[in-house]
């Protein structure tokens, strides 16, 4: 139940990195047996579109010469969509908040 409650605080305060990192740790420590913990990182969820591709569509966004309300209310959509997951790689990541480490929610699954 205390993980349920730390999982819908983190969604209601857009956290969603920390959300998937929670749930990721939180399935592999509940789920696999410990003969299968050889293979670490079984539930990583890989983004359905490539970086490259996001911002090509962001520079369309900015591009179109829409009024400026408009073009941030549909960048932000976008970023929305696609940067819910936590950053897998944290030496290029131009947003620290996207970085996520398993000690960083480790103390939400043993209190």
């Amino acid at each position: 139940a205390l993980t349920l409650q730390c999982g819908l605080f983190l969604r209601q305060a857009g956290l969603w990195e920390q959300l998937w990192t929670l749930l990721r740790l939180c399935l592999e420590l509940n789920v696999f047996q410990s003969s299968s913990a050889s293979a670490p990182n079984r539930f990583n969820i890989k983004p359905s579109i490539p970086e490259d591709q996001v911002i090509t569509l962001e520079d369309n966004i900015l591009c179109s010469q829409l009024p400026l309300p408009t073009l941030w209310l549909r960048v932000e959509k976008l970023r929305e969509g696609v940067h819910w997951l936590p950053w897998d790689k944290p030496t290029n990541c131009e947003d620290p908040q996207r970085v996520v480490f398993p000690d960083d929610v480790s103390d939400f699954l043993h209190p």
